[in-house]
């Protein structure tokens, strides 16, 4: 399941939804820091997709807009919230 399945549909909500599926899978699969990389990286892709004037970015742009806004939230989001990620002290912003 990628995100261009549902930005070709152009359902922001359905897309922002299956941020957080992805993020749970991967939190189960690869672990807390391999995940909280991957969001970083696919959320400075998107960004820098909708910031270009050419490109996927300009078709797609609520889509990535949404998606990069849910990456943004959970990244604040405290440790402790983001079940199954186990107890750890620092924010996902700034672990590692």
């Amino acid at each position: 399941m990628t995100s261009g399945t549902y930005a070709s549909r152009g359902r922001a909500s359905a897309d922002t939804a299956s941020e957080g599926g992805r993020i749970a899978l991967l939190l189960e699969r690869d672990g807390p820091a391999a995940t909280v990389a991957w969001v970083r990286r696919t959320a400075q892709i998107y960004r820098r997709a909708v910031l270009r004037r050419d490109g996927y970015g300009r078709e797609y742009r609520r889509v990535l807009i949404a998606s990069y806004c849910e990456f943004k939230r959970w990244l604040r989001r405290p440790p402790a919230q983001c079940e199954p990620c186990p107890p750890h002290s620092a924010p996902h912003d700034r672990a590692s």
